[in-house]
């Protein structure tokens, strides 16, 4: 009998493998060599990848011996013969694994005194990068013993408001200029240029000597620098303060709160540094939130409402997506009103794969307590609301067959709400402490925990989400000696104290 796949042509045989399940395309390799060369197909493990939301192929090219010790020699030499999907799939899935079984490489970074109080963070596979109060930013390598590899000084110590840091390129923001470096082969970063985000435009300064140097204080800013004490700034998130930024392999997006217009600029064009797109919003709203994946930019506009005086202020936002490839805009959801603010207290946006959820902390004058609610709203790709509810904690990931999911606690229980189905189920119940935060289908909770002299501090419980019943108790428990703030990456979770950093890994 003819094996059907000598006569099809190739074309074809990766469409019938195309939609294949992890576990089918694995049976398929055992068929025969013909068929385990069909499997190979370096398009087929692309969208198993695409399928998970990994997507950044080249993630661990330059760290995998550092990396991933567990493997032997014998075992890393196979790795490294699969295709690039291939190989970043598997790579991708021990990391998941990692998470799941609580297999970590722990770790701690301490910042030079100079540096003060760190303000905000950022990580690679191997680099950490730092943001302090008093205008420094510092890089240090995670994989040769935590080394402080490069230091970055401003003439005046204002506080670092965010920092981004990819595999090519390290920009942070102090104040409404975002400054922005490029790797070098020695593994460092050299100054590229500085953005200055104005109402109406942004400009581009290629000489850095004004403001990055050794700290001096002019007389004129002395008043200036007294109102910044250090502990005015604590660690903050990326968006809190100053210009908000976003970035991918390609593009740099940035605005400031009296901007009019989303700025965009090509990081692989340096001639002359244009603005490469320019998206206007409407008069008298103000970019709360923005985000970008792949090439797409989605942001929240809000505004005041101020005919509702007599009755109460009435916030109003909605949601734009802009196309940078094409330079268009895709869609601008219908506005939302939250009636009765006294007060915003925060805002945040997510996207995942088929979805984008957006939360506003608030603060509402319903009765004499000045209740704080939690008001989350789920669109779909095409900015069309789905889904409403108030709620203590949400969050959005997806399973591996890319079933998006919603995670919901209510009543010390997290939910897990399926949008194409509709169908809530509790995934974990008596929840003990406050949500943090969901990673590669791990959550993360933490609690108050008393020693016996009456003393506490702060645990983490690690929780294995599952699809069909409820998690059975924590995978394990982490204690830290201070208080911290939490940052999740992919690969890792970082515990941020004032002066210093405790990390998890879970590339071991």
């Amino acid at each position: 009998m003819t094996d059907p796949l000598e006569v099809l042509p190739p074309e074809l045989v990766e469409t019938v493998f195309s939609d294949l399940t992890l576990t089918d395309l694995l049976s398929c390799s055992l068929v025969s060599r013909l068929w385990n060369t069909a499997t190979e197909n370096e398009i087929l493990w692309k969208n198993l990848c695409i399928s998970r939301g990994w997507k950044r192929c080249y993630e661990f090219d330059k760290c995998i011996f550092d990396c991933f010790k567990s493997f032997n020699d014998e075992e890393m030499q196979r790795i490294c013969s699969f295709n690039k999907w291939k190989e970043y799939f598997v790579l991708r899935n021990l990391v998941k694994y990692n998470w799941n079984y609580g297999n970590f490489r722990e770790s701690e970074v301490f910042v030079t005194e100079e540096a003060q109080r760190i303000t905000c963070v950022s990580r690679t596979n191997r680099l950490l990068a730092i943001g302090c109060s008093k205008g420094i930013v510092q890089v240090f390598n995670v994989r040769a013993e935590h080394k402080l590899i490069q230091t970055i000084k401003f003439k005046k110590p204002r506080y670092i408001g965010a920092v981004m840091l990819s595999s090519e390129y390290l920009p942070f923001c102090q104040r409404y200029r975002l400054f922005v470096f490029k790797v070098n082969e020695e593994g460092t970063f050299d100054f590229c240029s500085i953005k200055e985000i104005g109402e109406t435009e942004a400009l581009s300064i290629s000489d850095p000597s004004d403001f990055i140097g050794d700290h001096y204080l002019d007389d004129d800013d002395d008043d200036e620098e007294e109102e910044e004490d250090d502990d005015d700034y604590k660690f903050v998130d990326s968006y809190t303060l100053g210009v908000k930024f976003c970035m991918n392999d390609d593009f740099l997006v940035a605005n400031n709160p009296l901007s009019h217009a989303i700025f965009v600029w090509n990081l692989k064009i340096t001639t002359n540094d244009p603005v490469v797109s320019r998206f206007e919003h409407e008069k008298g709203t103000i970019l709360t939130c923005i985000d970008l994946m792949d090439d797409v930019v989605t942001a929240t506009f809000s505004y005041e409402d101020l005919s509702f005086i007599s009755t109460g202020n009435h916030y109003r936002w909605f949601m734009t997506a802009f196309s940078l490839k094409d330079e268009i805009q895709l869609y601008r959801s219908a506005t939302i009103c939250e009636p009765n603010l006294s007060l915003v207290k925060g805002l945040s946006l997510h996207r995942s794969i088929s979805y984008t959820l957006h939360s506003v902390i608030r603060s509402t004058e319903y009765n004499i307590f000045n209740e704080i609610q939690n008001k989350v709203y789920l669109f779909n790709n095409c900015g069309t609301l789905i889904y409403e509810a108030f709620t203590d904690f949400i969050d959005i990931a997806a399973y591996p067959d890319d079933n998006d999911f919603i995670a919901i606690e209510k009543n010390d229980s997290l939910l897990t709400y399926n949008p194409k189905t509709g169908i809530a189920t509790i995934s974990i119940d008596m929840l003990q402490g406050m949500i943090l935060g969901i990673c590669n289908g791990v959550l993360v909770t933490e609690c108050d925990e008393f020693d016996r002299f009456g003393s506490s501090g702060p645990k983490f419980e690690f929780w294995r989400l599952k699809r069909s019943q409820q998690s059975e108790g924590p995978l394990f428990t982490l204690t830290t000696r201070y208080e911290v703030t939490t940052v999740f990456s992919d690969t890792s979770i970082l515990f941020v104290g004032s002066r210093s950093i405790f990390l998890l890994d879970s590339m071991v």
